[in-house]
């Protein structure tokens, strides 16, 4: 929360606030994408906020907006759709661990 107030103090027009589902990137905290948005961030703050970490399908979407979020970014479901250039043995582990 700390970091998204200085970022509005510091004049960004926005920010994308993840929580710990947020691949690749670990935080040092437990906040959950969805209870920083529910308890903090869309409160506090007079700058969009686009929702980042645990999206994956129309109901998580449908929930970040609800939550106050003026959009989402979903990566990692991305990444497994046949347009995306990557391995396909990296689309496939991430389809295993999805359990789809």
């Amino acid at each position: 929360m700390r970091h998204a107030v200085h970022a509005e103090k510091m004049g960004y027009d926005g920010i994308y606030a993840a929580g710990i589902e947020e691949g690749g990137h670990p935080l040092n905290d437990d906040v959950t994408t969805m209870l920083a948005h529910a308890h903090a961030l869309p409160k506090r703050l007079k700058i969009p906020v686009v929702t980042v970490g645990g999206i994956a399908d129309g109901r998580t979407l449908a929930a970040a907006l609800a939550l106050g979020a003026q959009g989402v970014m979903m990566a990692t479901r991305f990444v497994a759709t046949q347009e995306c250039e990557v391995h396909d043995n990296i689309k496939q582990e991430i389809i295993r661990r999805a359990g789809i």
